[in-house]
């Protein structure tokens, strides 16, 4: 029986293959129901790889967490998006997002020290996608529990705050944040989509 449950554990993350995986406590729970009547043995280990059809290209920069390097950052990133010839409306929702992330980043994550961050722009081919990844070892803060601004509201009436990563929110396809080995991780999203496509 064992074995008929591995194979259906297989074949169900097979038929997710072209979505993501998130390795998460309901994953682990759907292989512990999967194989409830037998004991655990060893240590389970679980690999989820995306394939790309096309190329993926990866382009890193280390920089102190400081708000003059700045232009430094947003050089890197438009060149980078450039370079793949990614569309200039894309480009600049990813560059008004980056600067958000990382001022953010420069401002709250080691005052009154200082550290750095070591960001990461992946870009990938059918489909056409970028992540973009920012990585601090500054105190653990995940800015995206911070409440959405009541948009409706007039500017005297919002309270101050939180409009920047709202903003990025809406302008990336997803958004996402970890806390891992004493590191904030953002991971920026950003796809083209095709004809017909919403």
């Amino acid at each position: 029986s064992n074995g008929i449950n591995s194979r259906k554990m297989t074949l169900e993350l097979n038929e997710k293959r072209s979505g993501s995986i998130e390795i998460d406590n309901n994953l682990k729970n759907k292989i512990y129901n999967t194989c409830k009547k037998s004991n655990q043995f060893d240590d389970i280990t679980m690999l989820c790889m995306k394939y790309f059809t096309g190329s993926v290209n990866v382009k890193e920069l280390n920089v102190e967490a400081e708000t003059n390097n700045l232009p430094k950052v947003m050089t890197f990133i438009e060149e980078s998006l450039e370079e793949i010839q990614f569309p200039i409306k894309e480009q600049m929702q990813l560059a008004v997002a980056a600067e958000e992330i990382f001022v953010n980043i420069c401002h709250y994550a080691y005052t009154p020290k200082t550290g750095n961050v070591h960001i990461r722009l992946v870009s990938s081919k059918n489909p056409t996608a970028i992540s973009l990844t920012f990585i601090d070892s500054g105190r653990p803060y995940n800015p995206l529990e911070k409440e959405d601004p009541d948009v409706t509201l007039s500017a005297e009436e919002r309270q101050i705050g939180g409009l920047g990563i709202f903003m990025v929110k809406q302008t990336m396809d997803k958004v996402s944040y970890r806390y891992d080995d004493g590191k904030n991780i953002l991971i920026l999203k950003k796809k083209l989509r095709g004809k017909g496509e919403a």
